[in-house]
Order: C-alpha cells, then sequence, then structure tokens
C-alpha cells in the first residue's frame, strides 16, 4: 500500500523505494547482519527513506543520481546496523537517525548531481 501511495505522487518514488528496499536486503545479507532484524524490516526503514530521499525528493532523477542513491543505500545500511549496535546499551533504538545523518552527509555533493530548484 505504501507503494501504491508512492506510485499516485510520482512513480520514480515508487520505483526508489523499491529498489532501496531490494538493495537494503541485499546489503544487509552481505554484511552479515541477523536474519531477524532483516525480516522484521527494522534494516530497511532508513536506506528506503535515503533510496527516495537522494532519488527524487532533493536530486532529479537520472543515471547518475540513481547510482548517488545506491551507494547512499547501502551507506544507510552501515549507519543504521551501527547505530544499533551502539545505541543498544542505552536501550535506545535508532529510529530515523540513520537515515538523518546519511543524507546529511550527502547533501554536500548536490550541485554536482543536477539538484531541484528550489
Amino acid at each position: 500500500m505504501i507503494v501504491a501511495g508512492l506510485a499516485v505522487n510520482s512513480v520514480a518514488a515508487a520505483a526508489f523505494a523499491v529498489g532501496g528496499a531490494l538493495l537494503a536486503v541485499v546489503s544487509a545479507h552481505f554484511f552479515g547482519v541477523e536474519s531477524a532484524l532483516i525480516a522484521s524490516g527494522l534494516q530497511g526503514f532508513s536506506p528506503v527513506l535515503t533510496a527516495v530521499a537522494l532519488g527524487t525528493v532533493f536530486y532529479r532523477p537520472s543515471i547518475r543520481v540513481a547510482a548517488f542513491a545506491a551507494l547512499g543505500t547501502v551507506v544507510a545500511v552501515v549507519a543504521q546496523s551501527a547505530l544499533t549496535v551502539a545505541l543498544a546499551p542505552m536501550a535506545l533504538p535508532p529510529l530515523s537517525f540513520p537515515f538523518d545523518l546519511v543524507a546529511w552527509i550527502f547533501f554536500g555533493s548536490k550541485s554536482r548531481l543536477g539538484a531541484r530548484k528550489s
């Protein structure tokens, strides 16, 4: 239903969401994340937000932007895992902090990738 809702507004956003989800699952398995975390969706939330934001919200969709969003998605998987481990002793969930962190890191190259004009 979420992908359908995204597609109503933007087919590109829906495509980046699906692509980001698939890449997040593959990346999480590659990096050895516990299957229970992947199956519960905890490893996909921030990476999908990152894929949609970098792919359609802050940049015009293109091949370069898709590669950039894919890189951001993989970095978000790593950030999600690292923050989950770092915050575990305090019993705090990372929530959307990995997305926020990765999005701000990737804002630096905004002018080079065809940023949207405000």
